[in-house]
């Protein structure tokens, strides 16, 4: 990479940035200064003159016109003579550059041949370890036969721990209970209770627990959780739904419900999803936890033996 870098001739913005009327920065160039001090010198000098001008033109545009007369040629003249100086010398060939092209071909060339020869001694390395660790046998008929009987083995099905749940196999009563089996098999949630009747008026609850909480320093506490199972395939729970079972659960006694979680073995409306979100960031209790059926799946999928024993999956 190197060489072929040096290789290359120089790139155009360099040369651009040399063979300019005036070098950057200005400050530094001896022609620039030139023209300015010519310029300046021609204006002083004109404009502080009392002599009757020889021209009829007024003494501002005599004074301007001689300015510019003066810059150019004692400025820009001198200047534009350098650059022609400087562009003849780049274009001239160097020793230098006529004899890179031919010593980076050769580099080039030694390379190739060196990574040529790498594979072919790895190789002969190999066989070589190969010839002295273990002989070469020929294949045993029991060997032959396995790799025939696995090529005849068919694929093997998907895991019941992949497959889908059979949501439309279980009841109301059913989804509760497996809610409540799942929540009570947890380890971080305790006093699970099934609290009312599936069709009862439960105001927007259907289980009760704590959920206990251990932070970095060795403490605990618990929450107050309440479950709200909505076992709905044809239809996707609604931001009125939603909003109804959270109005309600404000309504009870007791100790202050911290978690609301709604259960679905379906999926939320896009307006559910938002409505939860900004009522979770006002910081109103409680905060809402929304399960669609791909988080119930996610959790059963570490308890297959609870998914099937609820007619989920097959034994």
């Amino acid at each position: 990479m190197d060489r072929e870098a040096n290789s290359q001739p120089r790139p155009e913005k360099h040369l651009n940035s040399v063979l300019l009327l005036y070098d950057k920065p200005l400050y530094r160039d001896w022609a620039f200064w030139t023209t300015v001090g010519v310029a300046g010198m021609t204006a002083l000098a004109m404009g502080t003159s009392r002599d009757p001008t020889a021209t009829s033109l007024p003494r501002w545009l005599d004074t301007l016109l001689a300015v510019i007369i003066f810059a150019i040629l004692f400025g820009v003249v001198p200047a534009w003579i350098r650059l022609l100086v400087r562009r003849s010398r780049e274009h001239r060939p160097r020793p230098s550059d006529q004899q890179q092209p031919a010593d980076s071909h050769d580099a080039a060339a030694s390379d190739s041949q060196q990574w040529q020869q790498r594979p072919l001694t790895g190789l002969r390395r190999q066989r070589s370890i190969r010839s002295t660790s273990q002989p070469d046998s020929p294949p045993t008929a029991a060997a032959s036969l396995r790799s025939e009987e696995s090529a005849r083995t068919p694929a093997e099905p998907p895991s019941p721990a992949t497959a889908p749940l059979r949501w439309a196999r279980m009841d109301a009563d059913g989804f509760e209970r497996l809610l409540f089996d799942l929540l009570r098999s947890s380890p971080e949630y305790r006093n699970v209770q099934w609290l009312m009747h599936t069709q009862a008026a439960d105001r927007g609850r259907d289980l009760s627990m704590d959920r206990v909480l251990h932070d970095s320093a060795g403490g605990t506490h618990s929450e107050r959780v309440i479950v709200q199972a909505k076992h709905w395939q044809k239809k996707s729970v609604n931001m009125p739904t939603v909003a109804e079972t959270v109005a309600a659960v404000k309504l009870w006694e007791g100790p202050v419900i911290r978690i609301l979680i709604i259960a679905t073995s379906g999926h939320f409306s896009a307006d559910a999803v938002r409505w939860a979100e900004q009522h979770n960031n006002s910081g109103t209790a409680p905060f809402i936890e929304l399960w669609p059926a791909s988080k119930l799946e996610a959790l059963l999928a570490a308890k297959p033996g609870l998914a099937a024993a609820h007619g989920l999956r097959p034994r």
